[in-house]
C-alpha cells in the first residue's frame, strides 16, 4: 500500500475531522487507488466540508460511483455525520 493511500485509510479509521483538507486534496491524486481511499475516508469522517470536493470528484470515472453513493447517503441522513 502506498504512503498516500495508507494515510487516507489511517485518517478514515480514526474518523479525524482534521484530515478533511488533505483527503479532499487526495481526491485529485494521480493514483486511482489513492482517490478511492480518500472517498472511503471522507465518508468515515463524515464532515460536510468535504461535500464541495466530493461533488467535483463526480467527474472522475474512477470514483464517481463511490462518490455518488457517499453523497446520497449523506443527503439521506440530513446533517452529515457518520
Amino acid at each position: 500500500m502506498g504512503d498516500s493511500r495508507a494515510g487516507c485509510v489511517g485518517i478514515g479509521k480514526l474518523k479525524d475531522p482534521r484530515g478533511v483538507d488533505p483527503l479532499v486534496k487526495a481526491l485529485k491524486d494521480k493514483d486511482g487507488a489513492v482517490r478511492t481511499a480518500a472517498v472511503w475516508a471522507l465518508e468515515r469522517v463524515g464532515d460536510a466540508r468535504a461535500v464541495p470536493g466530493l461533488v467535483e470528484a463526480l467527474t472522475d470515472h474512477t470514483v464517481h460511483e463511490d462518490v455518488a453513493r457517499v453523497l446520497k447517503r449523506s443527503a439521506m441522513r440530513g446533517p452529515w455525520m457518520p
